[in-house]
């Protein structure tokens, strides 16, 4: 039995990225220069229909849960392609079509039409199966799973405070929680932001910037965010620098 014992750390193991970002940060365009930068051979699975201005490799835009799952399997098992690299844009779609897909099967006219929450417990099921797809492509074919996500502000309090802004992937929660668990990296794209005080007719805070695109990799109060490879909390959007780190890795 002694002599079954491994080292655990795999540097040439492809990864499962989630970039989540607000809108306008370009994680599209993030995906295409961050191939490139590593120099892999990218294939987009094309949900929002939002890359038509991009120099890009794409399936056509999958309409329905059975697109998807066959476009997965054409990249998956015992298929030759030379694709070193998968971006869903976006996995907010992907959970539409999943739950369509099970108020379909249910002969609803949407998910929340079915009683006692059943149809999200459906749907974490069908959403798990489409993981497994994705760790079909990392393990089998050593594809970088680059997943693209939209993020959203709701309110939140911590005992004490005042209720303040957090950003968190525009998932259900159920779904939300797979994804994150799942994940290697999940990462929040936003921007460069601050206040600073202006004097004059009465003091008052103004926010400024808005224009540097950064990149968080560990949580805060204000963002889900984590990294398993030891990043700084906060980098630069910048594709050449984090294709540095999956190079690390090999």
């Amino acid at each position: 039995m002694l002599n079954t014992i491994t080292k655990t750390k795999n540097k040439t193991r492809a990864r499962a990225t989630v970039q989540f970002a607000r809108e306008g940060w370009g994680k599209s365009t993030f995906a295409v220069r961050l191939a490139e930068a590593a120099g892999l051979k990218n294939v987009f699975i094309n949900l929002d229909d939002g890359i038509g201005d991009l120099d890009a490799l794409a399936f056509p835009v999958a309409r329905s849960l059975i697109d998807l799952q066959g476009q997965l399997v054409s990249l998956g098992g015992d298929a030759e392609h030379d694709f070193t690299m998968v971006t869903i844009d976006t996995i907010d779609v992907v959970q539409q079509l999943i739950f369509d897909q099970v108020a379909t099967e249910a002969g609803k006219n949407s998910i929340a039409e079915i009683s006692y929450g059943k149809g999200y417990e459906l749907a974490a099921e069908k959403f798990s199966k489409v993981l497994v797809a994705l760790d079909d492509l990392r393990k089998n074919k050593n594809m970088q799973v680059f997943i693209l996500a939209h993020a959203v502000s709701k309110k939140a309090e911590l005992p004490g405070s005042e209720r303040f802004d957090r950003w968190s992937l525009r998932l259900h929660d159920r779904i939300s929680l797979l994804l994150t668990e799942w994940a290697d990296e999940v990462l929040f794209g936003t921007f460069q932001e601050y206040t600073k005080k202006e004097t004059g007719r009465g003091e008052r805070n103004i926010a400024v910037g808005g224009a540097e695109r950064i990149i968080h990799t560990e949580r805060a109060a204000t963002y889900d965010a984590k990294n398993r490879l030891g990043l700084d909390p906060t980098i630069a959007c910048d594709p050449v620098l984090y294709s540095s780190f999956w190079s690390a890795k090999k």
